[in-house]
């Protein structure tokens, strides 16, 4: 009995050149989208890694001058607070980004970093399920 892409010949069942090639060719096809997922998925991690690791240098900062009992955040603190919300304007609403400035009180501006970095994670979370889900993997439980 032969199957729909396959070709008896001397009581053998073989592909044809030309079924093989499109098999070929799918294959390529399905690896370099895979490719590009990845790459996508990679850039991505990396445009939200970056604000991250400035946000939890100036939370360090902060704590260190929580600290040392200071009560606002001076305005040297502002150009390290304008990188931050550059970076930022894609990824969080600009209630948030307005809330992220100096000449507030130490604690209050450390709050308002750690409520950036919970969006970023939870949208890094959202974006990765959706992505193993959309190629077939699920997180284990």
């Amino acid at each position: 009995m032969a199957c729909g892409g396959c070709q008896r010949s001397d009581g053998d069942a073989t592909m044809t050149p030309m079924k093989t090639q499109g098999f070929v060719a799918q294959a390529n096809s399905e690896i370099r989208a895979a490719q590009e997922a990845h790459e996508h998925r990679k850039s991505e991690q990396q445009r939200v890694r970056r604000p991250i690791e400035l946000m939890d240098g100036l939370i360090n900062d902060l704590e260190v001058l929580n600290l040392r009992g200071a009560a606002r955040v001076p305005m040297a603190y502002e150009p390290r607070l304008l990188q931050i919300r550059v970076l930022l304007r894609e990824l969080v609403s600009s209630d948030q980004l307005d809330n992220l400035r100096a000449r507030v009180r130490t604690v209050k501006l450390m709050d308002e970093l750690y409520a950036v970095e919970e969006t970023l994670f939870a949208s890094m979370r959202v974006q990765f399920d959706d992505d193993s889900q959309a190629s077939g993997l699920y997180p284990a439980a």
